[in-house]
């Protein structure tokens, strides 16, 4: 049980160095106490009946303690250590009398404080076989250990050892945790857990923010109510049995499952929900766990895009998306649910039907040729508005999307097939996740740009829609800068958002970009960090990042083209009520914090509605598109005018510095612009204008006051028997 070499245990630089880098791996250097590593010591002083007992980590150029008792000093140099001698024993490393000890007899810890006359020490060593330190005892005389003593403080060091491991277990245990909840809350879309007992365990920050509370232990027929969990529709209450949450813990694959949430004070959110259960160890039920994707403005869109597209038949509105990939020979590979449910055909059914018996026999010939060019490589894609035959025998109308796969290591070619499923055309639904390169493969037929970036800012990886945006071929982009490919203007915008990536955020932004021929784009961008690696945590800028950009210009400028009419009268082509109350609320707070004065007028034609009765609608049409064109001709660039509805129209007079004096000028200019009579064909048509002045020089700013003062100023002037203007 004892070891006494002469010389201290010769270390090899390569041993050295990996036991090093095995003791720093246990993060515990230079850290507070902790009583599982206090109780130790204590157990060997106590056994060994010593008053000194020692968790002595032994590090470069120093032994530091972890845990020590009957001495106050934290660490000691290692060229006087006790314990780089017990390093090399595979027993405990006894010295009766360190004076008489040819070794020890001069050192300064025998010589001077602590006195150490006898040391044993048993090495620490990791299930690899490094050799952090010792656990030893000390005494200030002269002794020895019996035999069990001695065997007791190599027990003792084999669990001091184990504790160490688990230490360093249990913070990478943390830190994965750590990592884990980070990315829930940076993801974009809900999420939420529950127990193997059925009660809520997690909420993400998205599904705090979405719900408007967070978790509790309330029942789960109470979940509808608490949380705001609606139908698709919106108008009724979600039955219990219908949460995909609960459904999923009830043992349910939940997939593409639509409910709405209503939280208080918040807009009501429609959402796809896809929830599967959590199996544990040994294969027992653990929990259930549900993603929650936000389609409220996409779904918008789309009932506004087929509100003005009839031309598209019931039957393709209502087709499901799905996807495939089917081998050359027309036969399928792999399937997803949502083409199933589109043909009518349970998966064992559809698994065993070729593709070209579900087309349209009148397609068959024109998707033969076309499928005929992408095998022969003539083409990279096609795209077209086909039929295909549901199991019913009705015609099935869907825009298809084909894509060659090469063959990739022992993946034989085959086709990937989308029948456009906006919600379910990523990448794991292809089901392809055997193996790095088949995925690889598949992601070139994913319609967005997608790669990898190294920590060193270089491409590492990039797919091959990406390469065609560039202009590149992927040969040319690997190992290039990442940045090499963007223009200046857009590295400023990228930097930032790649900077967070390598310290390990997951971020999403929109990118305004050029396309090819200077075509503006609109980019959402999604960089994802990769921080595991041959199952190792990478931290800061080590691991580099996955990207993947959408070209998402189409939707954009439908939602900018939607917000633009929801803004702006058709007929004069001013601001209407809704942009005119949005702009007088950020004019007041313009005031508030400036302490300038604002100031308004309020129009009314006078005689308008004799106008339409005589003339037509049509008169009264030119009447307000002339009378827009006088009345902006009068005003500055600055000031905004907008029709409010009929014959009201409202100005807002920018940079009032005489409240008394500018707008009244103003006012008298518009009068007399429409001094002169209007001429529609034969008839003469003589239009005043009533004009109502109203401002405030002073807080506090109230937008609906201002209005009601220069309403209530117009209808003087316009009481008053003639044209002209009145101010309050």
């Amino acid at each position: 049980m004892t070891g006494s070499s002469s010389q201290p245990p010769h270390e090899h630089p390569q041993s050295e160095r990996e036991r090093l880098e095995a003791l720093r791996a246990l993060q515990i250097l230079d850290t507070p106490p902790e009583r599982e590593f206090d109780d130790l010591v204590w157990l060997a002083s106590r056994i060994c009946e010593t008053p000194i007992a020692l968790v002595s980590l032994v590090d470069a150029d120093r032994q530091w303690f972890k845990a020590s008792c009957g001495i106050e000093a934290k660490e000691t140099s290692r060229d006087i250590s006790f314990c780089r001698h017990a390093l090399g024993q595979d027993s405990v490393f006894i010295v009766p009398d360190a004076a008489l000890d040819p070794r020890f007899s001069s050192n300064p810890l025998v010589v001077g404080p602590p006195n150490i006359r006898f040391y044993a020490g048993a090495p620490l060593i990791s299930a690899d076989g490094f050799r952090y330190g010792t656990l030893c005892v000390i005494d200030t005389l002269p002794r020895s250990l019996s035999g069990r003593q001695a065997e007791a403080l190599q027990r003792l060091a084999r669990r001091t050892a184990e504790a160490l491991e688990h230490r360093r277990l249990r913070l990478v245990a943390e830190a994965r945790e750590r990592i884990l909840q980070s990315l829930l809350d940076t993801m974009p879309d809900g999420v939420v857990t529950c127990d193997d007992d059925g009660q809520l365990a997690e909420f993400n920050r998205t599904a705090r923010l979405w719900h408007g509370v967070d978790p509790r232990a309330i029942p789960q027929d109470q979940w509808a109510e608490f949380f705001g969990l609606f139908d698709a529709s919106g108008t009724s209450q979600l039955k219990t049995q219908d949460i995909p949450l609960l459904r999923a813990w009830q043992g349910e694959h939940v997939r593409g499952a639509r409910m709405t949430i209503q939280a208080t004070g918040q807009r009501p959110r429609l959402l796809i929900c896809n929830a599967a259960p959590l199996v544990g160890s040994e294969g027992k039920a653990a929990g259930a766990v549900c993603n929650m994707h936000d389609i409220t403005d996409l779904d918008a869109a789309q009932r506004a895009a087929s509100a003005e597209a009839q031309r598209f038949n019931d039957a393709f509105s209502a087709a499901a998306q799905g996807m495939a990939l089917v081998a050359l020979n027309g036969q399928w590979l792999e399937i997803n649910d949502a083409l199933c449910a589109m043909f009518g055909y349970d998966r064992a059914e559809l698994l065993h039907i070729e593709l070209m018996k579900l087309v349209h026999p009148e397609e068959l010939n024109v998707l033969k040729a076309g499928l005929k060019t992408l095998i022969e490589g003539k083409e990279r894609q096609l795209q077209a508005a086909r039929r295909f035959v549901h199991k019913s025998g009705a015609t099935i109308y869907a825009h298809l999307s084909v894509s060659t796969v090469p063959s990739v290591a022992e993946l034989t070619p085959h086709l990937v097939i989308q029948l456009q499923d906006l919600t379910e055309r990523h990448i794991a639904e292809l089901r392809l996740q055997d193996s790095e390169r088949q995925l690889r493969a598949i992601s070139d037929a994913v319609p967005a740009w997608m790669g990898r970036v190294n920590s060193d800012l270089t491409c590492e990886y990039v797919n091959q829609r990406y390469a065609d945006h560039i202009g590149h071929s992927r040969e040319d982009i690997i190992g290039k800068p990442f940045f090499e490919f963007f223009p200046p203007a857009e590295n400023l915008a990228l930097s930032s958002y790649v900077e967070l990536a390598l310290m390990g955020h997951t971020t999403n932004f929109d990118l305004s970009a050029k396309g090819q021929k200077g075509r503006p784009l609109s980019l959402h961008v999604t960089l994802v960090p990769d921080q595991v690696e041959h199952g190792q945590l990478h931290s800061n800028r080590n691991g580099g990042f996955f990207f993947m950009i959408y070209d998402v210009t189409v939707q954009t400028e439908l939602t900018r083209n939607f917000q633009k009419k929801a803004m702006t009268d058709a007929l004069t082509g001013l601001p209407n009520r809704a942009a005119w109350t949005a702009e007088l609320t950020l004019a007041m707070q313009r005031a508030e914090s400036t302490g300038s004065a604002a100031a308004m007028l309020f129009l009314d034609l006078d005689g308008f509605k004799q106008i339409n009765d005589t003339h037509g609608h049509d008169a009264g049409d030119f009447v307000l598109c002339e009378f827009t064109r006088r009345l902006t001709g009068c005003l500055r660039s600055s000031d905004y005018v907008a029709r409010l509805a009929g014959d009201e129209f409202v100005v807002l007079l920018d940079n009032i510095t005489e409240p008394s004096i500018q707008p009244q000028i103003i006012a008298d200019k518009i009068v007399e612009a429409m001094e002169p009579p209007m001429q529609l064909g034969t008839a003469t048509l003589n239009v005043k204008p009533s004009v109502g002045l109203a401002f405030q020089t002073s807080p506090p700013f109230n937008p609906e006051a201002l209005m009601k003062a220069a309403d209530a100023a117009m209808y003087r002037a316009k009481r008053s028997g003639k044209s002209g203007r009145a101010s309050s």
